[in-house]
Order: structure tokens, then sequence, then C-alpha cells
């Protein structure tokens, strides 16, 4: 009968100087009629042989030579023809027990001693990690190892035989779980081991991974009361089922968690906000709150994705006035420049100045606030404004809509209005005019003059209604008209003035001849006022004598003026007398000097 197979002993001894393999087999009663022997080299060839019957049962000690000693390692093969190996009594065979030894010549044991029908002890090795992890428990061999075992095989819910007298258990939920290890010992018996792992806190593992969130809205946005929405896209998801949104600022701290995109940071005021997407398993995470650290508080199995950064930028208005005053008045030509006060800065880091018209289209950039001179515009209203803006300013052209086309993130401040105004025209007025007629003349700023105030007294300075300056000078001259009166070259002091352009050179010499001459009767209208015949000197301006003759003209006040214009010759000058027929006005001027002839060097008196 046998209880086994015929079995192999093997040992894989390593190469090395140890000389000799020393074999030590204590055997059983039947050792030395069943059992033979073999010494295999690394390349399969026999290089000792004990045949059935050369092995002496008990206290068999063999030494043998190896040679050469680089054919290492080597196997020792030890079979038993009767199928019991070395230690029957594991079957039930015989009386005593059998062993093995296998040493080099140093004494250093290669292959441990075992004592047939001891039983192997089972190890577990590397229990850690999380149930449901990739981290296993691995179970380890035989102690010592059995190397002559013909079959072993491990089992057990969750294990998973490695075939290398190793097994793995992949750790569940909580439980005991019973690991088999079955084996055919060296006498061909089958023998079974069992190992329990009893599981009682285990936590699943942790399935969450980063989620990779992308935008392609602008991430700068101007807290300014209108939204800028900004859309996330989820790019790659995490791995556990559960998911959420996260917004925190620059240190992490959450201050919401929104249902999704598109988000709106507008409301959030001035700073920087970070978007997350929080990937998570609800049945193991804690600590998403607002207020929370979303860096060091959250808990449990979760994977936070990478932050998207918003910066979200504040510019105020500045508030300007002139004095505390937003309205001021140019009058145009006078050269005056206005200074823009800043009573309260705005928050922006740049500025700019503008100048627009009364509609906000734009007309100039002023380079401060300081001598803003608008003389050379025409007539209008301009409006002075200072834009605070965060360096974003766009739109900001000559031509452009202050209050439609600007772009970026910026503030108009107040504006201060200028109206420009042309000054009233200087009135300047004389005239002449009969007493007791009722002529009159209102002056620019509604005075009125007459024979009662006939004049203003010289150039008299006064402000339209705009506050422009501007000059009046009226002169009304009154004279008694019941009578004519005769004025002679009014123009002109001297009759025989070398400078009266009306001059004339008749010789060519650079010096006149004949000097011009004008008389001036205010008389009634409709009169005819001639020369009587009587007068002497009068020339025309051939240097002939004439007569006078005159010509008739009533102003816009009803002085009617009979004017004569001829010439006399030097030094005698001339004596006119002139007539309307019922009157005679006689006139008369010699000359007080001769003009010198330039080319001559004389007095051209002749």
């Amino acid at each position: 009968a046998s209880c086994g197979v015929a079995e192999t002993l093997s040992s894989d001894t390593p190469p090395g100087d140890f000389g000799v393999l020393v074999i030590d087999i204590n055997g059983d009663d039947f050792t030395g009629t069943e059992s033979s022997l073999d010494i295999v080299n690394a390349n399969g060839n026999i290089i000792e042989s004990f045949a059935v019957g050369s092995i002496t049962p008990l206290d068999l000690t063999t030494l043998i030579s190896v040679v050469p000693l680089a054919d290492g390692p080597f196997t020792v093969n030890l079979n038993d023809t009767f199928g019991d190996g070395i230690s029957g009594t594991d079957c039930g065979f015989g009386t005593t027990p059998g062993d093995f030894t296998i040493s080099d010549g140093a004494g250093n044991v290669l292959v441990a001693t075992h004592t047939p029908g001891s039983p192997y002890a089972v190890g577990i090795a590397n229990i850690v990690g999380d149930c449901g992890s990739d981290t296993q428990i691995i179970y380890s061999g035989l102690t010592p190892a059995l190397a002559f075992t013909t079959t072993a095989m491990w089992s057990g819910t969750g294990v998973t035989d490695n075939g290398d007298g190793t097994a793995s258990f992949q750790m569940g939920m909580n439980g005991t779980y019973t690991a088999t290890y079955e084996y055919n010992d060296e006498n061909g018996c089958t023998s079974t081991t069992t190992c329990d792992i009893e599981i009682t806190d285990c936590v699943a593992a942790c399935t969450a991974t980063a989620p990779a969130i992308s935008t392609t809205d602008p991430t700068t946005i101007c807290v300014d009361g209108t939204g800028d929405p900004i859309n996330v896209a989820i790019d790659t998801p995490g791995g556990a089922t559960d998911n959420a949104w996260v917004i925190t600022d620059a240190n992490g701290i959450i201050l919401d968690l929104p249902a999704g995109p598109p988000f709106d940071l507008d409301g959030a005021g001035p700073g920087v906000c970070l978007i997350w997407y929080l990937n998570f398993d609800s049945n193991d995470f804690a600590g998403a709150a607002v207020g929370a650290d979303a860096t060091v508080d959250l808990t449990g199995c979760y994977a936070l994705s990478n932050p998207i950064t918003v910066t979200r930028n504040e510019v105020t208005a500045s508030t300007i006035s002139i004095g505390g005053a937003t309205s001021a008045t140019l009058c145009i030509g006078t050269g005056d420049t206005f200074d823009i006060d800043v009573d309260v800065a705005g928050s922006g880091p740049d500025v700019a100045y503008v100048i627009t018209d009364a509609a906000g289209i734009i007309l100039d950039f002023p380079a401060g606030t300081t001598g803003i001179d608008l003389n050379g515009a025409p007539a209008g209203t301009c409006l002075f404004w200072i834009v605070d803006h965060d360096g974003s300013l766009g739109g900001a052209a000559v031509g452009a809509d202050a209050s439609t086309d600007l772009t970026g993130c910026y503030a108009l401040s107040n504006p201060v209005s200028i109206d420009r105004f042309d000054p009233t025209a200087d009135d300047i007025f004389a005239a002449t005019a009969c007493e007791g007629d009722g002529t009159s003349y209102t002056a620019a700023d509604g005075t009125v003059y007459d024979e009662t105030n006939p004049t203003s007294g010289g150039p008299v300075t006064v402000q339209d209604a705009n506050g422009c300056d501007y000059v009046i000078d009226v002169a009304l001259t009154f004279e008694d008209c019941t009578t004519a009166t005769i004025e002679t070259n009014p123009s002109i002091a001297d009759p025989c003035d070398c400078t009266d352009p009306n001059n004339i050179d008749l010789d060519g010499d650079g010096a006149p001849d004949i000097f011009f001459e004008t008389v001036v009767i205010t008389s009634d209208a409709g009169e005819t006022w001639a020369d009587d015949g009587t007068s002497t000197g009068i020339l025309d301006a051939a240097g002939n004598a004439a007569a006078a003759s005159f010509t008739e003209a009533t102003d816009a006040y009803g002085v009617t003026t009979y004017t004569a214009n001829f010439y006399h010759a030097p030094p005698a000058g001339y004596s006119g007398s002139f007539s309307n027929g019922t009157e005679t006005l006689t006139a008369t001027n010699v000359c007080s000097a001769c003009c010198v002839a330039p080319s001559a060097g004389s007095f051209d008196c002749d």
C-alpha cells in the first residue's frame, strides 16, 4: 500500500566555493532498500548517483566531492521506490521518522532540516493599506520552503494563488476571510493549513481623482455692477461619482459652493477668486462649508481640480470741481484758463483726462488738470472729465462717445461744464443831431443816450449777460439846425498839411503842389448850396480855377449836410463864399507853411 507517490527532494544550492556538498540523511526503517539519490548540476547532468541499496538507513552521512565547482547550483534528488520517502511514519509505516540536512563543507546549511510529519508554518506578511485599495495582504509560502512538494495551492474568498508559493488577498469590506493552503508533503500525503483574517474597521478605497478644468472667458473682470459670467469646462472628470463646484479666496477660504457655471463674481468685490471642481465620495467626505479652508479642512475621499484664478478689479470715480463749483464761464478771446480741483480721488491705478462737448463726444485729451485753455474753441459748452481705470481702457479717441464707446474697467467722474461765450462787440458810436429833434441812441447795455444824456463820458467797460466785458463809447452832438453852419476840412487841422493823401504833386518833385480841402455845411434838407461866384483860390484836381460843388446827405438822425471837395494852392490858400439863396456862409484858409520838395531841396510854394 502506498500513501503517496515517489517523491523528489530538491535543493537548488547556490554556486560558491564550498568545495563539497554534505548530505546527511536519517532515513526510516526502509530507506536502505527503497531509496536512491542523484546530484544534478546546473546543466541538468547527473554528476553523482547512489543506487537503491547503496544508502544505509539511519544516520548515513555521505560526503560527495563536487567537480567542477562552477557547475553549480546543484539539485539533490532523493527517490523512494515505495513512495513513503524517508519518513514512512507520516503515512503509518515504520517506527522511525526520517529527516535530512544539506550543507556545504564549511557547515553552512543550504536546506533547512525538516522533520517529516511535523506541520509546516504558513505565514502572512505586509498587512497594510485600506480595504479595497491596491495594497494587498501577501500570504507567504511554507517555512521551511517546501522545495520537494509536488503540488501546492492557495484558495479562499479574495485569495489569488501567485504560483510561487505565495498568494495575494485583496482586502474587502468588514468580515472574516479564510485562506486555505493545500499541499503534498515529502511523503506524498496531502495536508491543509488555513489562516483567518478578520476585518473590523474597513474603509473602502478612495476612487477620487483630480479633475482638470479650463475656461476661454476673460479671467480679469471689472467690479462695476455689470455681470461678467465665466463659463468653465470640465476637461477631465474625476474618478469618484460625486462632484461640487467650490469658489475660494486667494488663501483657499471657501466663499461659495455654487451649483455650476457660468459664474458671475462681480458681486464678490475686488480681489482674487479661485474656481475649483471637487471630486469626492459622499460616503467618506466632510468639511466643505463656506468659511472653511479648502486646503486643510476637507477630509475623507476627495480630490480638487486645478484652480482657475479670477482677478476682480474695482475702479471708483473721482469727484471734481472748479473752486467747489461744477460749472464755469469763459469769454472767448480773454486768454483765461481753468484749474480743475480733484476733491475726491478715484481708486483706479491709471487716469485719463477728457474734454467732450455737451453731448459727450470726445474733443480732446488734456495733459492734466491745470491751465485748461478753451479759448481756441468756438462758443458752446465743454465738459471736463477724469477717467479712472485699471490700464485696460479702450475706445478713448477723438470723436468717440464717452458715454457709450469706452471699454475696459473704468469709472467716469462727474463732469465740470465750461460755457464758452463770444463777448459782446464794443459799442462805439458818435453822431451829430439837431437840437430838439428827439434823437436818441440805445447802447448795447441798454443805456439810452439823448439830448439830456448825450455821452458815455468816454470808453466805459461793462459786462454783458454772460459776464463778458466790452466797451461802450457813445458821443452825441446836438446842433442848432435852424441856422446853417459851415465846417472846413474837419479831419485835418492844417489845410496845407503835407501828409494829406488827397494832396496832388503836379510837377512830380515829391512835394504836393495843390492841397485838398473839404467844406461841410449843416442846414435844412432840400436846400441848394453853391459857390456864389465871389470865391477865390478854389482849384480842381488839375490845378485850374473852379467853383465849389456841394452834395446833399441826410443821416439816420435827420441831420442834413452839404459837402464840397476842392483844392487850393499854397501859400495864399483860398477864400470861399457859399449861398443857398437866402443865407451866405464863407470860409477862408491860408497855409501856415510850405512843404519841402525832397528832390529839389526847396519849399514848393510856387
